[in-house]
């Protein structure tokens, strides 16, 4: 995981990790809580291609990012993004931005 801070603007790179290793993070910055929440991180990239198995409600607590990008294939076996986590980014206000619909993805957004 990478919080990658350029300018006014911070992006949280997760990889494929999954909800087991999102826990792992949470209790590992038990001090560093404060300084996250207090952070301003406009990108979430969603772990593991959206898989229902990334993106638990306490780790989208904590990042509490503006938007999340979902790096995706169109049609993929897997059928990722997983319909529970977009439920679960939507109901914590995140604005979701998939390459599967939306193409090539950046920042600032058009």
């Amino acid at each position: 995981v990478l919080l990658l801070s350029y300018k006014d603007t911070d992006i949280m790179l997760t990889g494929d990790i999954t909800s087991e290793a999102e826990d792992k993070l949470l209790s590992s910055i038990s001090e560093e809580k404060t300084k996250l929440t207090d952070q301003k991180i406009e990108i979430l990239q969603v772990a593991h291609h959206g898989s229902k198995y990334s993106s638990s409600e306490d780790f989208l607590n904590l990042v509490g990012a503006s938007h999340a990008f979902i790096s995706v294939g169109l049609h993929n076996s897997y059928k990722h993004p997983s319909k529970e986590t977009l439920e679960r980014l939507k109901s914590h206000g995140y604005r979701v931005h998939r390459t599967d619909t939306d193409g090539a993805l950046t920042y600032p957004l058009k």
